[in-house]
């Protein structure tokens, strides 16, 4: 929000032919220098896509638009509001939108939602303020094409409602905040300041001085910031527990995973020995099928196998039986 309010002030301070938001204007752009440093340092190290890209190279022409709005000579209002502050957030605001795309469940596709749309009611709603700022810091009436301006703004202001957001805490501390007294009156001021401009709009004598104006849609876009605040906290949680979730699952299938190696190994050694055991039992067998008198193929691995070595056996103990009356 720090270049948003820059736009504002720059707007107050245009219009005005330099009487207003000086002081203001200046400090704001230090405060946008700082954020501008820490946005650079963050992407040395870190991939650029598309729209930081984009962000980067508008950011890039910072000093030459200030110098443009100080000089207040030959001024193209809509560019610099529009094609130049306005477009860094669009950008912003398409990067932090792309958080949508991810899936993952229900609840965070919920809060990302209601955050991405409270963010793009903060951008508009900030253009709204310094568009108007502009307007009535001049105390020109509303041509067309500033009307034609105002209903766009104004009609993508309020896509957020907390009454549609899916988690239940961040629901109820949001609701809390709107329905609280201070900021009613903070929504109230903000729509009757809107009516005030609406009926002096044909003929310029606006009774809300722009400082006024600025600094009710400012208190109104901090509403939305604290909301976004308790969004982006329970937002942090659910991602946090989804993590653990899929950690506890990754665990579980890695220790189903380890004691089926487990049960292999066993089985391929016991495999081992029972071959080894019929190996050695064949050669037993050998002098057994001697003393039957027989000679047969006999596979001890199979039940079939099983019943011919004892019947083989028993026609063994028969042979041996015979041998000892013949003896008497």
């Amino acid at each position: 929000q720090d270049i948003a309010k820059e736009r504002g002030l720059s707007s107050t301070f245009i219009a005005s032919n330099g009487h207003i938001a000086k002081e203001a204007l200046m400090q704001q752009r230090l405060n946008v220098n700082k954020s501008i440093k820490r946005f650079y340092n963050y992407y040395k190290t870190q991939k650029t896509n598309t729209n930081i890209k984009q962000i980067i190279t508008l950011l890039n022409q910072i000093t030459e638009v200030r110098a443009r709005v100080d000089s207040l000579k030959d001024i193209n209002f809509n560019r610099i509001f529009f094609s130049y502050y306005s477009q860094i957030n669009t950008y912003i605001l398409k990067e932090v939108g792309s958080i949508r795309n991810i899936v993952t469940n229900s609840q965070i596709v919920s809060l990302a939602t209601s955050l991405v749309n409270l963010f793009n009611d903060i951008e508009y709603n900030g253009q709204e303020r310094g568009f108007i700022a502009k307007i009535i810091s001049q105390y020109v009436p509303f041509t067309d094409e500033d009307t034609k301006i105002w209903l766009n703004i104004s009609s993508r202001t309020n896509t957020f409602n907390y009454q549609t957001i899916e988690d239940p805490v961040s629901k109820m501390r949001i609701g809390t905040l709107y329905n609280s007294r201070q900021d009613k009156k903070i929504l109230e001021d903000v729509l009757d300041a809107k009516k005030d401009v609406v009926l002096a709009a044909q003929s310029g004598e606006y009774l809300i001085d722009p400082t006024l104006w600025f600094s009710l849609m400012t208190k109104k876009i901090q509403l939305m910031e604290r909301s976004s605040q308790i969004i982006q906290t329970s937002l942090v949680s659910a991602i946090k527990n989804y993590k653990n979730q899929n950690i506890g699952q990754l665990i579980s299938a890695g220790a189903t995973w380890f004691i089926s190696i487990i049960f292999l190994i066993m089985g391929l050694v016991l495999s081992k020995q029972f071959k080894n055991n019929i190996s050695g039992l064949q050669g037993i067998f050998k002098k057994v099928e001697e003393l039957a008198e027989t000679k047969q193929d006999v596979d001890f691995s199979t039940s079939e196998g099983m019943t011919s070595a004892y019947k083989i056996i028993d026609q063994a103990v028969e042979n041996i039986a015979k041998e000892k009356d013949n003896d008497k």
